[in-house]
């Protein structure tokens, strides 16, 4: 887990499973497990974690995820 030099929330920090591997923006079945096991280990219903490719404008192609602490619902969210 690595700060976030661009957050768009408070807490908002990046998950980067294998970083010394440079694996391009897409997802494996490795990765996404990592990230699942981040999330459900989480203590809070406010710890969010998500993804965005290259076509989502990802600002550095390399494979990570967000994470954010909410401590308030995010727009289009439940």
């Amino acid at each position: 887990m690595i700060l976030n030099v661009s957050p768009i929330e408070t807490l908002h920090s990046l998950i980067v499973p294998s970083p010394s591997r440079c694996l391009p923006q897409h997802i494996t079945s490795e990765s996404i497990q990592i990230a699942a096991m981040f999330s459900c280990a989480a203590s809070s219903d406010n710890v969010l974690v998500g993804f965005n490719s290259l076509g989502g404008f990802a600002s550095v192609n390399h494979l990570h995820f967000h994470a954010f602490a909410v401590g308030h619902p995010l727009p289009g969210l439940p």
